[in-house]
């Protein structure tokens, strides 16, 4: 899946939920982000797997130069080196917004139904209760049936 480039006109929504932690919602994405500055490096959780390694670098960077994070993880480099960053994905964390989860939750019932509906079609199909259909070879002891002659 390919992410879109960073582009710094795009509208981010963010919440600062204490000193140190941020969330971020990216709809285009259909990801939430929360970002906790430690005293060892930055945490960044987020609701799917959806950044590349370049893009996860340049979110850093703009987080150092607006301040979310210290300014030392404008050097970050997503190979590797600069700072200490953890990115962790986690599509049930307590960030994520009503919206992505009602819709996940609607997504997995649809499967589930369609699922549950392919089975027993498939099931009736195969037993022979589908409108009279039989599968396999006809049986041959039968005879064909007697015409009917007009009186």
């Amino acid at each position: 899946m390919r992410t879109p480039a960073f582009n710094p006109h795009t509208p981010v929504k963010s919440a600062p939920t204490d000193f140190r932690r941020f969330e971020f919602s990216f709809p285009t994405l259909d990801t939430e982000v929360q970002v906790q500055a430690c005293d060892d490096g930055v945490v960044v959780r987020a609701t799917r797997d959806s950044f590349s390694e370049d893009r996860k670098a340049s979110f850093i960077h703009e987080l150092a130069s607006e301040g979310f994070i210290p300014d030392e993880f404008l050097w970050y480099s997503a190979h590797g080196t600069g700072p200490l960053v953890s990115w962790t994905v986690d599509p049930f964390w307590k960030g994520a917004t009503p919206g992505i989860a009602h819709r996940r939750l609607v997504y997995v019932q649809a499967l589930s139904y369609t699922a549950l509906v392919a089975a027993l079609f498939m099931g009736l199909l195969f037993t022979g209760s589908l409108g009279g259909f039989h599968l396999g070879a006809p049986d041959s002891h039968h005879e064909a049936p007697a015409a009917v002659t007009p009186r």
